[in-house]
């Protein structure tokens, strides 16, 4: 699960154009939103001891985290996540 949340901060959407992330444009005025997204995973240790971890979150779009321990892959695979998502959106 990947848990985001979203204030007055502003950030570019695909094309350049700036956004505030609260929706209202950034006139002192915020809407806190959290987002819980449950995306399939899977994760496996290779032979070098290396672990690796992979979500399709739908088709052709993907996210991958790596690291020397389960948890430090699965943190990296959240925080993929959370920007590929900033991105695309969730799977509908």
């Amino acid at each position: 699960m990947v848990t985001m949340a979203a204030s007055d901060e502003h950030f570019r959407r695909p094309g350049g154009q700036e956004q505030f992330a609260d929706g209202f444009g950034g006139d002192g005025t915020s809407l806190q939103v959290a987002v819980a997204v449950r995306i399939p995973y899977a994760v496996q240790q290779d032979e070098a001891g290396f672990w690796c971890a992979h979500a399709q979150v739908r088709q052709g779009v993907a996210s991958f985290g790596d690291g020397l321990t389960r948890e430090a892959a699965l943190d990296d695979l959240r925080t993929g996540l959370a920007a590929l998502l900033s991105v695309v959106g969730p799977q509908s």
